[in-house]
């Protein structure tokens, strides 16, 4: 099968082993091996070449894992190495660190605002060496929960694909041996975009934007009779059943430690990789917020594949953000 024309190279994730972590991830279960028999990732565990350290960062990893395949096969699969290593860490529910190697070419890209913009969005952390480093390769510390972490890596890997996309890298950029990448023909997998999640993106937001549009000229109507408004929430029938109603507090609503006063927010439950893989790291939010002036927040993975992004401000603004967002999100390239 050949390569689609618009991506010459899908790019890997390279994961840099610290000290016991191949132990960890390969006894008592080998980790590895279950990712390439469940997800169909292609995996290959190297020697870890020389690269260029974050500042003050003293690591000194001996191994490198190169995990190849689709955008949520790669996901899947470093999902559950980052559990093992945070539990190797020692902090199974807080907050570790997950070291990547990436090729020197790409490291200007990393200076992009949308970038930094979008980590700072989830609470995540990103250290990377001083500029002007030597060699051809340099390591980056991602820091964080399993979530973190794993949004970390999704962005950084959307901008080096980009970069492949264009040209500018190839497959010898992340492999120290030309011959260990696997032949197309073994993995025709991951040529094959899925297209499900942007399918039943669109057709989620198409269902329900006009009855959202309505809700919020209600809300809006209500606000201005002093009446409380319940937030509206986008959920699955089975979750909303199985929730109490939230209390109303018109006045003023706090999410992730903030304060937002005004109307309550429209609060809409996205599949997580939509929003990790294309809104976020693509600058969407961020966009929408300035262009309709509201405020937005994206709240941690709860339930499992789901992220709430939280919409706050005047009801009409409101209403022209929900729009944005389902022009956008179908948009999505996984095509």
């Amino acid at each position: 099968m050949a390569r689609h024309a618009s991506e010459p190279v899908l790019v890997p994730w390279r994961l840099a082993l610290e000290g016991g972590a191949r132990a960890a991830l390969t006894d008592p279960q080998d980790l590895l091996q279950r990712a390439q028999e469940d997800v169909g990732v292609h995996i290959l565990l190297e020697r870890c070449p020389r690269a260029a350290a974050p500042d003050g960062d003293f690591g000194e990893p001996q191994e490198v894992v190169t995990i190849r395949g689709t955008m949520w096969q790669k996901r899947q699969a470093v999902r559950a190495i980052i559990e093992r290593l945070l539990e190797h860490q020692g902090v199974p529910n807080g907050s570790g660190s997950m070291l990547l190697l990436l090729p020197s070419s790409g490291f200007e890209s990393l200076q992009a605002p949308e970038l930094w913009s979008g980590l700072q969005l989830l609470g995540a952390q990103l250290s990377l060496p001083s500029p002007g480093f030597p060699g051809s390769r340099f390591l980056a510390r991602a820091r964080g929960n399993r979530d973190q972490i794993l949004s970390t890596a999704t962005r950084v890997n959307t901008l080096f694909q980009d970069l492949a996309d264009h040209g500018r890298l190839n497959d010898r950029d992340f492999t120290e041996d030309p011959s260990s990448v696997p032949s197309l023909a073994l993995v025709p997998q991951q040529l094959q975009h899925p297209q499900a999640l942007q399918e039943e993106t669109q057709r989620m937001l198409q269902e329900r934007v006009q009855q959202q549009l309505r809700e919020l000229k209600q809300r809006s109507a209500g606000t201005a009779q002093g009446a409380p408004v319940a937030p509206t929430i986008l959920r699955r029938p089975s979750l909303q059943e199985a929730q109490p109603p939230p209390t109303p507090v018109p006045s003023e609503q706090r999410t992730n430690g903030n304060h937002h006063p005004g109307p309550l927010p429209l609060a809409l439950l996205l599949p997580s990789r939509l929003v990790e893989d294309f809104l976020v790291p693509q600058d969407h939010l961020a966009e929408v917020a300035r262009r309709c002036a509201i405020h937005l927040d994206v709240a941690s993975e709860n339930p499992p594949g789901q992220r709430q992004v939280s919409l706050y401000g005047d009801p009409g603004k409101v209403g022209m953000a929900l729009l944005q967002l389902q022009m956008r999100s179908a948009c999505c390239p996984w095509n």
